[in-house]
């Protein structure tokens, strides 16, 4: 079926955009900036659970039985790849709340000096 034969009634999806802002908040800038805080905090939580959990069970198997360790939930690859994204992931919400003090600063200065 080609993009021009699409029917327009067709049922919506389930999958809809997610947003943590009330649809009066949306377009307000500090609105926008708590949902990325939550979204990115919660992500770099999940990440480091992943991360604590593997390295855990790592540690529990060098104790273990041989033949009784339990597998990790993450490889070590895996388990660095996750842990350097919430890293980063981290730095880039601090950089972003540092811009935003920074032009609060500034509008502030500009308002005090008109």
């Amino acid at each position: 079926m080609s993009a021009a034969q699409i029917d327009r009634r067709d049922v919506p999806a389930l999958h809809q955009p997610f947003s943590w802002t009330s649809p009066g908040a949306g377009g307000h800038d500090c609105a926008a900036f708590i949902a990325l805080t939550m979204d990115v905090s919660r992500g770099i939580e999940t990440c480091l659970q992943l991360v604590n959990s593997s390295n855990m069970e790592r540690h529990a198997n060098t104790m273990a039985d041989p033949g009784t360790e339990t597998p990790p939930v993450l490889d070590r690859i895996d388990t660095e790849n996750l842990l350097r994204l919430a890293i980063v992931s981290a730095r880039m919400l601090a950089a972003d709340a540092e811009r935003k003090m920074r032009h609060m600063a500034e509008t502030v200065a500009c308002k005090e000096a008109a």
